[in-house]
């Protein structure tokens, strides 16, 4: 809901500024509008019920420029409820359509922290993409630079649209390393009980790794 708020009790020191840094210049260009008595729109922050603080999350030269201006009055500002992480994960798409425009070194923070926010993390690249409003080939890139420096893991099973996860295809993918077992091991597959796969799939994880059942379910998807 908006409302008016003393700007004092605002937070912006809670990792929400999405852009690599402040422009002063258009703090002072806000701020002298202000003063001339132009409006702008009300900044966005989240109430952590938690710490109760108030987490700004969109809006960070419009404050500053507030502060400059008219640092005694109140601001407009709607609130939503949420946590910190909610806050940070909203952040990410400030000023994707609207404000001053986002710098190429802007972008490319917001990708590294969508991908580095549990929300994220096991999001496809396209998903990312239409969170953070760039092309879904600039996070694939991003992503390639992270876990090459080993920032982030490569993750095999990535979350779809449709909420289920699928493998991830890769360019040179290797055969999986067949299971080690003794001549006279066997994995006996049982029936359903009940009609419920849950014995099967419980077997199956004690003796295969999460790549390799990444890598059956996508291929029975195909296959369906």
């Amino acid at each position: 809901m908006q409302q008016k708020i003393d700007p004092q009790r605002i937070r912006m020191d809670m990792g929400t500024q999405a852009r690599v840094q402040t422009d002063a210049s258009v703090v002072e260009e806000y701020s002298a509008a202000m003063l001339r008595g132009d409006q702008f729109p009300p900044v966005e922050v989240f109430h952590d019920l938690e710490s109760d603080s108030l987490i700004l999350v969109d809006g960070f030269h419009r404050l500053a420029a507030h502060l400059k201006a008219r640092p005694d009055k109140e601001i407009d500002v709607i609130i939503k409820e949420g946590t910190l992480s909610e806050a940070r994960w909203a952040s990410f798409t400030a000023n994707a359509t609207h404000g001053l425009r986002r710098s190429a070194a802007d972008k490319r923070r917001i990708i590294a922290e969508a991908l580095r926010h549990e929300k994220g993390v096991k999001m496809s690249d396209r998903q990312i993409a239409d969170h953070v409003g760039v092309d879904k080939n600039t996070v694939a890139s991003v992503r390639r630079e992270l876990e090459a420096g080993g920032e982030i893991h490569h993750v095999n099973c990535r979350e779809g649209k449709d909420g289920k996860s699928y493998a991830v295809k890769t360019a040179k993918a290797e055969p999986a390393k067949p299971v080690e077992q003794d001549d006279e091991v066997l994995i006996v597959l049982p029936k359903f009980p009940g009609g419920n796969p849950k014995v099967l799939s419980d077997i199956l994880t004690q003796f295969f790794d999460e790549s390799y059942l990444c890598g059956v379910i996508f291929n029975i998807k195909e296959n369906l």
